[in-house]
């Protein structure tokens, strides 16, 4: 289910390089495996950060970003998350994916890798392609297909371009 977010990932990448972008901070792209056995690979991942020395500002969760539950274009959940920084990526539509809009939702429980990240104090959000209504039903069945989401990437690139923006904004 993740692999439109990693997809997205894979291409901010390719446009930063391509551009010869330097950072003034460290970034760093993660793709984790075991989530639905209950956050494995994100809790790994944050407590080899925790034990390290650099301070991570910022956390974005990408996981699903390819099909569009309803009309709303980027859904920002709440729980499990920072509100500031949510606040942070809802002007950053506003501002850099004009005519986009975005919604507000929350699942109600860690529903994905950002919560690891949460649970031990860091910055963390999580845009997301649907609402908790509205997503993709066919997750984790043999019909989630590229046909699921309409056989194009136009609703992953949303969440690729502000992913690009949070990059360089933050």
């Amino acid at each position: 289910d993740d692999a439109s977010g990693v997809a997205g990932l894979t291409e901010v990448i390719r446009v930063m390089m391509a551009s010869n972008y330097l950072p003034k901070r460290n970034i760093r792209f993660i793709a984790y495996a075991a989530e639905e056995v209950g956050l494995w690979g994100s809790q790994a991942v944050v407590a080899q950060q925790a034990a390290r020395r650099d301070k991570v500002v910022g956390v974005m969760q990408l996981d699903m970003t390819a099909f569009q539950g309803d009309s709303t274009d980027i859904w920002i959940y709440t729980d499990y998350t920072n509100a500031a920084q949510n606040g942070f990526i809802a002007n950053l539509v506003g501002a850099y994916l004009p005519g986009y809009s975005v919604g507000y939702d929350a699942c109600g429980y860690g529903c994905s890798d950002h919560a690891s990240w949460h649970n031990k104090g860091f910055i963390a959000s999580f845009p997301f392609e649907a609402s908790d209504a509205t997503y993709n039903f066919q997750l984790h069945t043999a019909n989630d297909t590229v046909a699921t989401f309409g056989g194009t990437a136009n609703h992953a690139l949303k969440f690729t371009k502000l992913a690009l923006a949070w990059l360089v904004e933050l």
